[in-house]
């Protein structure tokens, strides 16, 4: 030993030249004297390994495999013997056995098993049964586990983890190859559903067809014609070649895509698959529905333009197909990877849980349950609403609409703050606003996929009177800059006077509307048209999108008196800015009343019925499945920001458009019935008596 190793010597000469072993010595034929090598420890190298071999016989050839990117050992080597019994006896005796701390792997090379090495060779392997797909890998198995995992059924040829490639990460999905068919039928039957590494597996046998795969660069999808498979509530790291891992158990795929947004280059969480056949595509969808990839449970649905999609029969629905709505309910600002099951023991503190699915929505992660009576369901929004679940806090409430929920418990002593600077932090928030008493909770609100601030925000205090204190102290103050408007949050949306509750503010006659605004109008630009043709303005904004950022093409003005207000309303009404006709009308005025109409395009469609949940970026992706959508948005309560359950969607084109309303209407999205129509250039008369 030299230094903790075992050292060999021999003396240099031509006797002992032919049990060198070159670096770069090509590995002789296979004839039953090599010994192929698994489980070697990173720090093994060739000596390691004519050391280890020398109580069988000589060795005429050692290699330790190497990975050709980064010269790191890849686990495997191999070794060849003087005869084939030597090769033979070295299995006998040494398989098993550890060598450096490492348990190794052995067995004779042959012919057909020739490149066992657990990375497939180059170009397209061949499919033949004896290949089984295995998803619900823990990140932490390497090939060499899997291996060892599956040759309790019978010999393994090679395994493979398959691997993002931009992160290099594991996707959760692999392939293993056994020697025969049977083999592989067997692991399937044995391993299915078992453990390894604390994650159950799913094992299927991969199709016998091969994949055919398009030419690389962009493809318009064709048109819905029930070859296509629509994959919802995916994972954000969840690409195109993770969906075609998962579909090709069931036939050749013709396409694969995830759904990228163009602003921010990221997934919308949504993709899409087209099979060879309408039968495998729907055999994908009946297996693949609600199973987990890359940590989400998928919602998954054939895309079929010819008829509506079969309404699914869930289990939280009763005998008469309805489900009491006050036993069902929603929880949002789940934490990421949440599970069903998590969830359903989650609920279980409340009472007995007969139904819990998980689904993603722009907001983030959020799910249902279904309590077995109404007194567990109200029991469960008592208990957790408002807890902290893993860093994050819960909302739980009914699953319905927002004015059959009940009021939550502290929003008497909760303030909106809007008008905030973008470099505003939470901290810098809850300074300013500790003067009107103690805070229980501060919050900036943000962009889901920018993170950057949405300008503004929202204060929990420890009392109604010191919420009402900072109402009366900080509305309209400054802070970094900016005038703050600070205003109690509402239980429900602003009833008429008469209806009970709180009533709607009246309108300031200071502030005025300005509509039909081009995309290029800018705050800056539209406070200086005012200000150029009337006079000082106070305040100015443009309403933008809150999933996108961009203008949606109206804003407001506060004038310094109601004069000037009456004024800019007399002037400015059609004027001209930035190459459109733009429209005022006073804060609160019924729309109809003015004069400027925008003339239908036929382009845009009407939402409603749309699920509580159902945020923007949603709905797009469900519209995206008739054609290009250039806009899509979910109205809101302007007082509560809750979704008023309906949206608009712009297409394209007219064609589009009518295309959506006659086969979107009537099909589900998250589990409501939608209805769509073209809207109208005007509003609807009201109905006389």
């Amino acid at each position: 030993e030299l230094g903790g190793r075992v050292v060999t010597v021999e003396p240099l000469g031509l006797d002992s030249a032919h049990r060198s072993v070159p670096r770069r010595r090509a590995p002789p034929g296979i004839d039953g004297r090599q010994v192929f090598l698994r489980g070697l420890s990173p720090e093994v190298d060739v000596n390691s390994l004519r050391w280890f071999f020398q109580s069988v016989g000589s060795l005429t050839h050692a290699a330790v495999f190497t990975d050709r990117e980064t010269g790191k050992p890849k686990g495997t080597g191999k070794v060849e013997f003087e005869t084939q019994e030597l090769a033979q006896q070295a299995v006998q005796e040494l398989d098993g056995k550890p060598l450096q701390g490492h348990q190794l792997t052995l067995r004779i090379m042959t012919q057909e098993g020739a490149a066992p090495l657990h990375q497939e060779t180059k170009g397209r392997p061949v499919i033949d049964g004896r290949q089984v797909l295995v998803s619900g890998l823990s990140p932490e198995t390497s090939p060499d586990q899997l291996g060892h995992f599956c040759e309790k059924v019978g010999r393994v040829n090679s395994t493979k983890i398959f691997t993002d490639r931009e992160t290099g990460k594991p996707k959760g999905t692999g392939k293993v190859e056994f020697e025969t068919v049977d083999m592989a039928q067997q692991a399937v039957t044995d391993l299915d559903g078992k453990q390894l590494d604390g994650n159950d597996l799913t094992l299927r046998i991969m199709s016998d067809a091969p994949l055919s795969r398009r030419a690389a660069g962009p493809r318009v999808p064709p048109a819905a014609d029930g070859r296509q498979v629509f994959f919802g509530g995916l994972s954000p790291d969840t690409d195109a070649e993770a969906l075609r891992v998962m579909c090709e158990p069931f036939g050749p795929i013709t396409f694969a895509t995830v759904f990228i947004n163009r602003e921010t280059e990221q997934s919308k969480c949504a993709g899409k698959v087209e099979f060879e056949t309408r039968e495998q595509a729907q055999a994908a969808a009946k297996d693949l529905n609600g199973r987990m990839l890359d940590g989400r449970e998928v919602r998954v649905h054939v895309m079929d333009s010819t008829q509506p999609p079969p309404r699914r029969s869930l289990p939280d629905q009763d005998a008469q197909g309805a489900t009491d709505p006050h036993c069902r309910v929603f929880i949002g600002s789940l934490p990421e990877e949440f599970t069903s099951d998590q969830l359903k023991e989650l609920m279980q503190q409340a009472g007995e849980v007969e139904f819990a699915r998980i689904f993603s929505t722009s907001a983030g992660v959020a799910g249902t349950v279904t309590m077995a009576s109404a007194d567990e369901a109200q029991r469960a929004i008592t208990v957790l609403h408002d807890t902290f679940l893993l860093g994050k806090r819960i909302v739980v409430r009914l699953d319905a609409p927002p004015s059959e929920r009940a009021p939550r418990p502290n929003l008497d002593s909760m303030v909106f703050v809007g008008g905030l600077s973008f470099d505003t932090s939470k901290m810098m928030l809850e300074k300013h606003f500790s003067q009107a008493g103690d805070i229980l909770y501060a919050s900036i609100f943000t962009d889901k996929e920018t993170g950057r601030s949405r300008g503004s925000g929202k204060l929990e205090f420890s009392s109604p009177a010191a919420a009402r204190q900072a109402v009366q102290l900080l509305n309209d103050s400054e802070l970094d800059g900016r005038r703050l408007q600070v205003k109690l949050m509402e239980a429900r949306p602003p009833q008429p006077a008469g209806g009970g509750g709180r009533t709607a503010p009246e309108p300031d006659a200071r502030q005025l509307f300005f509509g039909a605004l081009s995309p290029e109008t800018t705050s800056d630009s539209l406070k200086q048209l005012c200000e150029d043709k009337i006079g000082s303005v106070r305040y100015a904004t443009i309403f933008s999108d809150r999933e996108t950022g961009k203008s949606k093409g109206a804003g407001r003005i506060e004038f310094e008196t109601i004069e000037a207000a009456s004024h800019a309303l007399e002037e400015l009404n059609g004027a001209e800015l930035d190459g459109r006709a733009i429209v005022v009308r006073r804060m609160g005025e019924d729309r109809r009343g003015s004069n400027v109409r925008i003339p239908p395009d036929g382009r845009t469609v009407f939402f409603r019925g749309l699920s509580w949940d159902v945020g923007s970026e949603d709905l797009k992706i469900f519209a995206s499945q008739v054609g290009e959508v250039t806009f899509a948005n979910v109205f809101v309560d302007r007082e509560t920001g809750k979704s008023k359950g309906a949206g608009k969607v712009q297409f394209a084109s007219a064609e589009l458009a009518e295309q959506a309303v006659a086969e979107l209407s009537g099909r589900e999205l998250y589990g409501r019935e939608v209805y769509v129509r073209i809207m109208e250039a005007e509003p609807r008369p009201a109905a006389t008596d």
